[in-house]
């Protein structure tokens, strides 16, 4: 139902293009705008194709209005459209993330804008999906006792495992300052990147992707920053239960 819920609010962000056409024509451009923005795989494209159709035919559970079922799968277009996904999912060949090294994320830090680094630095110490630090706001920062940064994600895939993590981070002098100048730049409890709507925060995700490719000179892709990470940990001989609760996985056999 979660899953249903964002896949119905994602639809606010529709065009007046899209507006004008009907319910399944619409729905469809939506999701290929989607595509291409947050670059997703055919696979990824059919999986949200999919669950825009099962909450659609429940859409009166999800709204106060008195709205019938949309069946989308009753509809040539839509059909028409989920066999195209389909074929092109079952010919795409998955490439799984490479995992980043540290000498790649220092790279990077070293060689993008202050913004850029903080976002790569955040994710690499935190283990954390970089979609969900591109969520963080000011507040989610603090000190500890130990003198160690606290951030806490409160908003993100990570909630939907968890509450809301708060986790301590130790790092570098130089990566610590790095920070601390960034966070004095940005005013109380205020954003620390882009929030316009979730369009906007896709595409700065896919620009500080692209741009960490250009300074590093390797393929990054944002799942790899985590996972470079959370190798690094198993690396250093942590068990893998501590592993499993950094990454928020549930079973073993996924981390």
């Amino acid at each position: 139902r979660l899953q249903h819920r964002r896949v119905l609010r994602s639809l606010a962000t529709m065009g007046p293009v899209e507006r004008k056409m009907t319910a399944t024509r619409a729905i469809i451009a939506h999701i290929s705008n989607q595509t291409v923005a947050r670059a997703w795989s055919p696979t990824t494209a059919l999986k949200m194709a999919a669950t825009m159709a099962g909450a659609c035919m429940r859409l009166p559970q999800y709204t106060a209005q008195q709205w019938a079922p949309v069946r989308l799968q009753m509809d040539r277009d839509w059909t028409d459209f989920m066999k195209g996904l389909t074929k092109a999912a079952n010919h795409h060949n998955i490439v799984r993330a490479s995992p980043m090294s540290l000498e790649h994320i220092e790279k990077a830090i070293a060689g993008l804008p202050r913004p850029h680094a903080v976002a790569i630095m955040l994710a690499w110490s935190m283990a954390a999906r970089l979609g969900d630090v591109l969520q963080l706001d000011k507040s989610c920062f603090a000190k500890s006792q130990d003198g160690d940064t606290l951030v806490t994600l409160k908003r993100g895939k990570v909630v939907s495992h968890t509450q809301p993590a708060t986790i301590a981070i130790a790092l570098t002098q130089e990566w610590q300052e790095i920070l601390d100048g960034f966070l004095e730049s940005i005013p109380r409890n205020g954003w620390l990147w882009p929030q316009e709507s979730p369009y906007a925060r896709a595409h700065f995700q896919t620009f500080l992707v692209h741009e960490a490719r250009r300074v590093t000179g390797q393929h990054v892709e944002a799942r790899g920053i985590r996972r470079g990470a959370l190798q690094t940990i198993s690396n250093d001989n942590f068990p893998i239960e501590v592993v499993q609760e950094v990454a928020t996985h549930r079973r073993k056999d996924t981390t």
